[in-house]
C-alpha cells in the first residue's frame, strides 16, 4: 500500500498479509482492503439478531450497519437509511 494507505494489522492483517498459506488472500485483500488510518481503531461494538438472520452492528461513528441474509446491507445514521447496498 502506499499514497495514505496502510496494511491491516492484527487479526484482519493476518489474514491480509498471509501470503501463500492463504488460497483467499485475492478475495480477502479485495473485500477488506488496505487501511486509511495508520493504527486500527479499537470499539466496542452494539449488535442485535433478528430471527430472520438479518443483523444489525453499529460503528465508531453511531452508524448501524443492517447486513441481510440474501446479502446486501444497508447504513442507517440517525435512524435515517443512508445507502442500500444490493446483491452484487
Amino acid at each position: 500500500p502506499g499514497g495514505g494507505r496502510w496494511q491491516p494489522v492484527r487479526g484482519f492483517g493476518k489474514l491480509w498479509r498471509n501470503e501463500e498459506q492463504n488460497p483467499f488472500k485475492a478475495v480477502v485483500r479485495g473485500r477488506i482492503g488496505c487501511g486509511s488510518l495508520e493504527f486500527e481503531q479499537p470499539y466496542s461494538a452494539m449488535k442485535q439478531t433478528r430471527t430472520d438472520g438479518t443483523i444489525f452492528i453499529s460503528d465508531p461513528q453511531g452508524r448501524v450497519y443492517q447486513l441481510i441474509p440474501a446479502g446486501a446491507w444497508v447504513i442507517y445514521a440517525g435512524g435515517t437509511p443512508l445507502s442500500l447496498i444490493p446483491l452484487p
